[in-house]
């Protein structure tokens, strides 16, 4: 892979957003990413990042192919400061959704979606979260882990 089609240091990360960014390229899905996510990675297993990184792309490139009008985006960024990896991520939709008790449900089976849950649950692993919000026809997402084991631990 050569270094213009690396989207951060991370190879393992980089190659799985890459691989969602083809399929939301081949569906014409506008997209904007700027990954910032270091080789080494703390005590966070890149495994665990990449499930972070591929279900939230998962799901956005299947909500935007639901959309029947407006335009269909998909931004991605990343950060550290402070030993704490914050992702976030802005996509398009339809505007339909289910939630209840503040969780989004699955437009594909009943209850919270599988993507979510797991992002949910690999955010907690690191002592991090995640939150979700919809605003109008942007679903947003925010992720984050903490990268290095707090003192005292």
């Amino acid at each position: 892979m050569s270094d213009e089609k690396q989207l951060c240091e991370n190879y393992a990360v980089s190659a799985v957003a890459l691989h969602y960014l083809s399929i939301a390229e081949i569906a014409g899905i506008k997209t904007s990413v700027q990954l910032s996510i270091p080789v080494k990675t703390g005590r966070v297993q890149e495994i665990d990042l990449c499930v972070i990184v591929g279900n939230l792309l998962e799901n956005a490139i299947e909500a935007c192919k639901r959309q029947t009008c407006g335009e269909r985006f998909i931004k991605l960024y990343s950060s550290v400061e402070y030993d704490t990896l914050t992702v976030t991520m802005d996509n398009s939709f339809d505007s339909n959704y289910a939630e209840k008790d503040g969780v989004f449900l699955s437009a594909k089976r009943d209850g919270m979606g599988v993507g979510l849950s797991s992002v949910m649950a690999v955010a907690r692993k690191y002592g991090g979260n995640a939150s979700f919000e919809v605003k109008e026809n942007v679903f947003m997402s925010w992720v984050y882990v903490i990268m290095e084991e707090p003192e005292g631990k």
